[in-house]
Parts: structure tokens; C-alpha cells; sequence
């Protein structure tokens, strides 16, 4: 796939700026109502059956901590919760291919780090800055740890030493943002991200040169998100879940 570059120079919206009474900033900003709505989506994460029952209970999750195990496995995103997003024939065939089981999820999401749609793009464009600065005092903070490490030869040094290196050579891993976004959410509310969407290919599968896996994932950092367990499985649960959240309740 060839590489995506977005030439400064282009104003794409210059001929459309007497539409709107020559306020191109307007036009930026105008809705399409084309938004994705994140509230009430499903998850299938692939489990081990010991798992599963661990984590259904009763299937309903009462508050933040009643109910709520965290399941983690890793991925692109380090130790986190991953769901295939909808996709339950990819969710069934990873389980068989791995002897492995399958539990659904409905989760409740308000900050994505999108990579699907772009509007990842934005928020690390808008902490571009912030993110830098992040990096540069990471360094600092690794050189004063290494100054009080006496054994040069320990793991530990030579921990610090690799990290120093590698991001002295700008070699930064999208880890190193979401840790950042970690750092700031403290300080700042709206740097607070639920989860992460993003694309999973897997090109060892193909048919007539197409991936035949192609799935959008769901990274969750906010365990919190996840309202209630279900059972896939299980066609009673399927309807009751198909009822419960994704029924019009008005018709």
C-alpha cells in the first residue's frame, strides 16, 4: 500500500468557502451526523473456558467493582482487554483455532483513540507538543535512575540504557502515546481515552490474494466501560441482550 501524504499546500476547501459566506473554519466544523455512536456496542473476546465462567457470574455488572473481572491478553496495545467489535465469526473461528471459548460483552465507550475513521489523527496532532515534552523528561527522568544504579552491568541499568537509546533515536511506539495519554488524563479530563478501535489484517489467510480475517478491534483501557457479560453462545442470551439494549423501547 503505497504511503499516505498529505501535502500542506492543498487547501481542498478553498473553492467551497463562498458557500459558506467565505468562514472556511465553519465548514470544518459542520456536522455530518455520520459520527459513530459508541454507546452499547458489542464485544466477543476469545477466553479460556475457566475464564468464561469467571467472567459471566451472573452476566450483570452492578457497579464498578461487583462482577467485573478483567481478562487481559497481549496485544499491539500492551496487557489490555481486546474484543473483536461485532465480528462473532471471526471471535468463533479464532476460539477453534486456538481450543479456546468465547465470551460477548456490551460495552459502553466515551473517548476512542480511533484509528478506523482518523480522528486518531487529530489527538495525537493536537499533543504533538505536550507529547514531545513527555518524551524529553522521560529521558531526563531514565539518566537520573541509571546515576544512582551502581552494578553498570544489571538488568536494570542496561534497561534504562536501551530506552534512553531508543527514544534519543525517535524510535517511539504508539505504547509510549497511550502511556502519555495516561500521564495527562490525570491533569486533564478530556485526555481520559476508553479504548482503542483499530484494524486487525491477518495476511497469512488470504483468498485469490484478499485477507480473509479482517476484523475492528477494540482495545479496552476502561474496564469500567463494560456494562454486562453474555454468553454468544447461547441464543436466550443473545435475545436477551438483542432486547435489552438494541430494541427500540418506543415502537
Amino acid at each position: 500500500m503505497n504511503q499516505l501524504i498529505i501535502p500542506e499546500d492543498y487547501d481542498i476547501l478553498n473553492s467551497w468557502v463562498n458557500e459558506i459566506h467565505g468562514n472556511d473554519s465553519e465548514l470544518e466544523n459542520t456536522t455530518m451526523s455520520f459520527k459513530r455512536n459508541n454507546q452499547n456496542i458489542i464485544g466477543y473476546m476469545v477466553v479460556d473456558k475457566s475464564d468464561k465462567s469467571w467472567c459471566l457470574g451472573d452476566g450483570v455488572v452492578t457497579n464498578g467493582t461487583d462482577n467485573k473481572p478483567l481478562i487481559e491478553s497481549n496485544g499491539p496495545f500492551g496487557n489490555c482487554m481486546y474484543f473483536f467489535e461485532y465480528n462473532y465469526r471471526y471471535a468463533v473461528d479464532v476460539a477453534k483455532s486456538k481450543h479456546l471459548d468465547i465470551v460477548g460483552a456490551i460495552i459502553s465507550l466515551n473517548n476512542v483513540l480511533d484509528f478506523t475513521d482518523g480522528t486518531a489523527i487529530s489527538i495525537i496532532n493536537d499533543n504533538k507538543e505536550k507529547f514531545n515534552q513527555y518524551i524529553e523528561q522521560k529521558i531526563q527522568t531514565y539518566n537520573k535512575k541509571m546515576q544512582s544504579i551502581k552494578n553498570k552491568n544489571s538488568v536494570t541499568f542496561k534497561k534504562y540504557s536501551c530506552e534512553i537509546n531508543r527514544l534519543s533515536c525517535g524510535e517511539i511506539y504508539i505504547t509510549d502515546f497511550i502511556e502519555f495519554l495516561k500521564v495527562m488524563s490525570k491533569k486533564q479530563k478530556q485526555c481520559k481515552i476508553d479504548a482503542i478501535r483499530y484494524c486487525n489484517i491477518e495476511y497469512s489467510n488470504k483468498c485469490y490474494n484478499t485477507p480473509m480475517y479482517q476484523s475492528t478491534m477494540i482495545c479496552l483501557l476502561n474496564p469500567k466501560s463494560v456494562i454486562e457479560y453474555f454468553n454468544p453462545l447461547n441464543k436466550q442470551e443473545r435475545d436477551y441482550v438483542d432486547n435489552k439494549y438494541f430494541k427500540n423501547k418506543n415502537s
